[in-house]
């Protein structure tokens, strides 16, 4: 086999390779092991969205339990209000009316 020849026989075999499509139906890359541009992309937008969602639940439980909390001192400050007025009331009236 001349060198012509099989540099023929080599140049279509590389041309078929090229044109060749996967069972996706894309042309086939040969890039290695490494993801293309497209899929790349792809994985970065997941993921961002991913952070954003987990951002924005991380942020609304935040806020949940920040309310809650408020409502427990709130809570708590009222009924401790009540009880030193209560305390307050008894020291008065024993102060007011000695035995």
């Amino acid at each position: 086999m001349s060198v012509s020849e099989r540099f023929s026989k080599k140049s279509d075999r590389g041309k078929k390779n090229r044109s060749s499509t996967d069972s996706s139906g894309m042309t086939s890359r040969h890039t290695g092991g490494s993801i293309g541009y497209d899929e790349h992309r792809m994985r970065l937008f997941e993921r961002r969205v991913n952070e954003q969602v987990q951002q924005q639940v991380s942020k609304q439980v935040q806020q949940k339990v920040s309310e809650q909390v408020q409502q427990q001192v709130a809570d708590l400050e009222r009924r401790m209000q009540e009880k030193m007025q209560h305390q307050m009331d008894l020291l008065l009236s024993k102060i007011r009316n000695p035995p």
